[in-house]
């Protein structure tokens, strides 16, 4: 269990206060005891500083929907798990790293920006010069967090409140912590300045921007910048963040929080997540699931009556709560995404063990009257995973619902990683072998079955780019995306993807390495994308060596005529349909199962383009790849052309070349059918 730092590792000690018990600390009368002691005041000042949390509780006052104005009391709100889970985060980034770098992916209203804006207040107090930036998706979001910072600036015991400095509309500004004094016994007010006991400086200020200003990171230095909502930015969001991320210096007592609910696969939040989740990443991936808001949940007390909209009888929800908490599901009609849930929540240190019968009703409701019956669109708003918030999007070419239990079900690690190379067998000809090392190319889940029919579809990078930035005047943006050469091999019998290739290799290699993969599963079939002159090299390569597995296609011409067979696979406005087609029917039946994440990942960022035509094409979005879902949809498709898996067949004469990868086994099992066979009564085994 990981341990948190919440506190400096000598914090200053606890005030000498008898005045009233703990347990009142944080009331009015207490700061007006505090206010009326200047040695009160610098032990209290210390020890907020050395402990946010209690500074939250005792100091920090926010607007509730159900009580108005309430203390930031991490213990007992709705949203107490959630905004824990959050707050020990940034305090263990604070104490341990001296500054804060988050990522975080959220269900929708789990309190984030408000332990955030909390988090900025308690910097703000305690530093003389800090400037926190918010940049919104909109002028309402904006809006609505100055209006937050504002009540929790105002709200402050009068001992801890600075005097605030008027500007622009979009601005809070401290002014120092010396008070006026004003005489009202003249004619003509006078003032008279204080000065602050404590000695205190303060002329830290937040600002609020929205992303609609693409030069908002561009003007200023903040020391801590709130990027909320940042999926739904709309205006060239990679080009505002970088601006607003480049002003941050990488010094002590800074932070950077990037946070929203998903919107989609694809995006520069979804950049920033994946960034956020690669070794060395000085980002920590935050996420709160849905279940880990209490709010989240319908009992018998729910005060609209939702209940009786989940259930027909509201005995059902005690049914179902017993079946939860025995753990004998078969006693109520849980249906397959809950029974998933519920083995998820056992298994998440955070927020689990344990899913309630409330939070279950809830998520029933939630699915029919707030999602339009639509299950991707829940796991889009109320995410459970970080890969349910990301794998729905409007235009999506496969189903979300396939490919999320395709990561709950298949994804996994490779078996191995390595390069495939050409070994002697001693026999005066050669084989190939799988050599593990740690930077190969090849990804291995399962080696060869001798039994079993494979098939490799490559489908090779065709030099093409995609460039971001003003195309009409003749200019060209930086490179977003470059093609890459994908193998993938298949197995036929178990219908599961075995191996992958990708990367931006030369030609030459390309070719060579799709040859050995084929001969490595068993003499597969060999499927190029012709497409790119670069296939050809593969093969030529093949039919050099007299390989007979590569696949020929029928051509057509365009009054489609038989032009007879072309080898490899041609992509092309009459054939990409079918490959897609037949690659979205095998996702949504399950019938092939895929371990590559990185081919789930790529399969989610496939999205449909309308055509000037009006027919639509599928392709990846702006900056990711669509190489391997082509070779995957190749695959499949080649497998459906190919029918049936045969059984097994043993040939009369033994013609395998010395160079097969399973040389040995098809030789002795030739020669035990061959001893067998000479056997009278022998009859053939099918």
């Amino acid at each position: 269990m990981r341990e948190f730092m919440l506190r400096p590792t000598n914090p200053s000690p606890v005030p000498r206060f008898d005045g009233l018990p703990f347990e009142q600390w944080g009331s009015d009368e207490f700061h007006g005891m505090i206010e009326a002691d200047v040695r009160l005041q610098r032990e209290f000042w210390d020890y907020y500083r050395d402990r946010p949390a209690w500074f939250f509780k005792h100091c920090v006052k926010i607007v509730s929907k159900a009580k108005g104005l309430v203390p930031l009391d991490l213990s007992f709100s709705k949203y107490a798990k959630a905004q824990k889970y959050i707050a020990k985060r940034l305090f263990d980034q604070w104490f341990r790293r001296k500054f804060v770098r988050t990522v975080d992916a959220k269900a929708r209203q789990v309190g984030r920006t408000t332990i955030q804006k909390a988090l900025e207040l308690w910097v703000g107090l305690y530093s003389e010069y800090a400037f926190g930036m918010t940049v919104a998706d909109d002028d309402k979001g904006s809006q609505g967090i100055l209006e937050m910072l504002a009540v929790m600036v105002e709200t402050l015991p009068a001992w801890m409140r600075p005097r605030l400095k008027r500007g622009a509309l979009n601005i809070v500004q401290f002014d120092g912590f010396d008070r006026r004094v004003e005489d009202e016994g003249r004619r003509h007010r006078s003032a008279a300045w204080t000065k602050d006991p404590l000695g205190r400086v303060n002329r830290s200020k937040f600002q609020i921007e929205t992303a609609f200003n693409l030069r908002a990171g561009r003007k200023w230095t903040p020391s801590m910048l709130h990027a909320t909502e940042l999926a739904f930015w709309e205006r060239n969001p990679a080009l505002v963040l970088l601006g607003l991320r480049q002003g941050v210096p990488d010094y002590p007592g800074t932070v950077i929080s990037l946070e929203s609910t998903a919107n989609g696969h694809g995006g520069i939040f979804y950049a920033e997540v994946l960034a956020a989740q690669k070794f060395g990443s000085t980002y920590e991936l935050l996420f709160v699931p849905f279940y880990g808001v209490g709010e989240y949940a319908i009992g018998h007390d729910d005060p609209v009556g939702r209940l009786g909209e989940v259930f027909r009888d509201v005995d059902d929800l005690e049914r179902m709560r017993d079946a939860l908490v025995t753990g004998r599901l078969d006693r109520f009609p849980f249906d397959e995404e809950e029974r998933a849930l519920i083995e998820l929540v056992k298994r998440d240190e955070d927020f689990g063990p344990e899913i309630t019968a409330e939070q279950l009703a809830w998520r029933r409701w939630t699915i029919v009257n707030k999602c339009g019956d639509d299950l991707d669109t829940f796991h889009q708003e109320y995410p459970s995973t970080v890969a349910e918030a990301f794998i729905a999007s409007g235009n999506s070419v496969f189903a979300a619902s396939g490919l999320l239990w395709q990561r709950r079900h298949c994804q996994r690690e490779p078996l191995a990683r390595g390069e495939l190379v050409a070994v002697a067998d001693g026999n005066g000809g050669s084989r190939i072998e799988f050599e593990e090392s740690a930077g190969g190319r090849v990804l291995l889940w399962a080696r060869p079955d001798p039994k079993h029919e494979y098939i490799v579809a490559g489908d090779y990078a065709e030099g093409s780019y995609q460039y971001e930035g003003e195309q009409s005047a003749g200019r060209r943006g930086k490179v977003i995306k470059k093609d890459n050469t994908v193998f993938l091999a298949g197995d036929r019998n178990t219908r599961e993807i075995v191996a992958e290739c990708a990367g931006r290799i030369p030609p030459v290699e390309a070719a060579e390495l799709g040859y050995k993969l084929a001969l490595y599963f068993n003499r597969a079939w060999l499927v190029p994308e012709n497409n790119a002159g670069y296939a050809t090299q593969t093969i030529e390569l093949a039919r050099h060596f007299g390989y007979e597995r590569v696949w020929m296609a029928k051509v057509y011409d365009q009054a489609g005529n038989d032009c007879g067979f072309k080898y490899g696979w041609n992509t092309n406005p009459a054939t990409r349909p079918v490959m897609y087609s037949t690659a979205r029917g095998v996702l949504y039946a399950r019938s092939w199962k895929i371990p590559s994440k990185a081919l789930l990942d790529e399969l989610a960022g496939m999205v449909y383009r309308a055509l000037p035509s009006g027919k639509n094409k599928e392709e990846a979005k702006p900056g990711e790849h669509d190489d391997r879902p082509s070779a995957f949809a190749i695959l499949v498709r080649v497998d459906l052309e190919l029918g049936e898996v045969a059984a097994p067949t043993v040939v009369d004469e033994f013609d395998l070349s010395l160079d097969h990868p399973n040389y040995e086994f098809w030789r002795a099992r030739w020669e035990e059918r061959k001893q067998r066979t000479a056997d009278p009564g022998f009859v053939e085994d099918m």
